[in-house]
């Protein structure tokens, strides 16, 4: 079984070919040493934070729980992490109802019905709502 997150997979493959530093965006690199529970708030520049990833995958100081800031409990931590994991089947629902302003009028008026919110169910993309 790997541990490792998909981002931190494809870092790992392309650390192997040595273009981590144009590839990958300060964003992604930030990213991904939070993944690793890496401090890098001392790094000032992009090649610092290329420099920390790198010395982070050759220690194998990977961690299978996405942590949040060191300054979390455990607690405060499993909550982010289920955030982070959870958050992408989250959706907004909006309705709406075709209205006739005018007996004379083929034009139909879309009118916002309702608003709410709801998870995304099986891979049918069924929806569950409120």
């Amino acid at each position: 079984l790997c541990s490792m997150s998909p981002n931190t997979a494809l870092v790992s493959a392309r650390m192997q070919f040595g273009d981590i530093e144009q590839s990958l965006s300060v964003t992604e690199l930030k990213r991904l040493l939070s993944e690793r529970n890496v401090d890098f708030r001392d790094c000032l520049e992009k090649r610092d934070l290329v420099e920390r990833l790198r010395s982070s995958s050759a220690s194998g100081r990977f961690s299978s729980v996405v942590a949040g800031p060191p300054s979390l409990t455990e607690s405060e931590g499993r909550t982010v992490d289920t955030f982070r994991r959870v958050s992408p089947s989250v959706c907004f629902v909006q309705t709406s109802q075709s209205v006739v302003t005018s007996p004379f009028s083929l034009r139909a008026m879309e009118v916002p019905a309702g608003t709410g919110s709801g998870f995304v169910w099986d891979a049918d993309g069924h929806v569950v709502t409120n």
